[in-house]
């Protein structure tokens, strides 16, 4: 353990700007807010301090800098008709945080960095296909068959057992094998959901009143397995997020 008198409170310096509009005797009512907000002295424990200070434990300060910002807007909708009275509203978040300041060591590759990315995003590795019978020199028959890949086939550091079908992650490095520095951070949209939005309706009439609301997230993404985190559990969770990528480069709905 040891003493930390520096540490105090995390800053933030926020930034609103809205506009609220009734119309029509307040039967239409809308009303936007834009925001800025930036957070610094966020309680980190320090990533850069290098080991010739003795510390066992590197010591917690406060470092870390995030910027959030967003639109927040919502719109009510007021009619009456003879004695019903009816009303429609609707509610849209839009919220992008990015990490100005993380302490860490410039990583290998700038795609692995977690400054300038955003929280909750991941690392995943990017699926190109499949491995097919053309990638192996194929020796032996039956249950004593061997599978070696040819010369030039990336090689997966992933699993140890490789065989036609399996999954082909793209080498961004050019190194010839799949490892943790072919993980791309910031691929895929983050935990986090960036886009919430609710609609609903509802009409009045004497002492009756019928509502219905919904309500939705995007802007997500999740990993199928136990862990957080695409690197740690290596073959579940990349299977999982990269067939789904795969599937849908196949399909030609988005380019990966």
């Amino acid at each position: 353990q040891f003493y930390s008198p520096g540490i105090g409170w995390e800053i933030e310096v926020k930034q609103n700007y809205g506009i609220e509009l009734g119309l029509f005797d307040n039967r239409i009512d809308l009303q936007v807010d834009y925001f800025n907000n930036n957070r610094s002295d966020i309680l980190l424990q320090r990533k850069t301090v290098g080991a010739t200070t003795g510390f066992q434990v590197m010591p917690w300060q406060n470092f870390g800098e995030v910027r959030n910002q967003g639109l927040d807007a919502s719109l009510v909708l007021n009619h009456t008709i003879g004695e019903v009275k009816m009303s429609a509203r609707g509610n849209f978040t839009f919220a992008r945080n990015k990490v100005l300041e993380y302490d860490e060591v410039p990583q290998k590759y700038e795609w692995m960095n977690v400054t300038g990315t955003r929280i909750g995003d991941r690392s995943i590795y990017i699926c190109d296909g499949f491995y097919t019978y053309d990638d192996f020199n194929i020796t032996g028959e039956g249950i004593n068959r061997n599978y070696e890949l040819k010369e030039g086939v990336v090689k997966s550091g992933l699993s140890g057992d490789i065989r036609p079908g399996d999954l082909k992650y793209r080498d961004l490095n050019g190194d010839g094998i799949i490892n943790s520095f072919d993980a791309q951070r910031g691929l895929v949209d983050p935990e986090n959901p960036e886009i919430v939005y609710g609609f609903g309706v509802s009409a009045e009439w004497k002492n009756f009143t019928v509502s219905a609301f919904f309500q939705g997230a995007g802007n997500t993404s999740t990993i199928l397995g136990q862990a957080d985190n695409a690197i740690t559990n290596k073959y579940f969770n990349c299977f999982i997020i990269n067939y789904i990528y795969f599937c849908i480069k196949k399909l030609h709905l988005v380019q990966v």
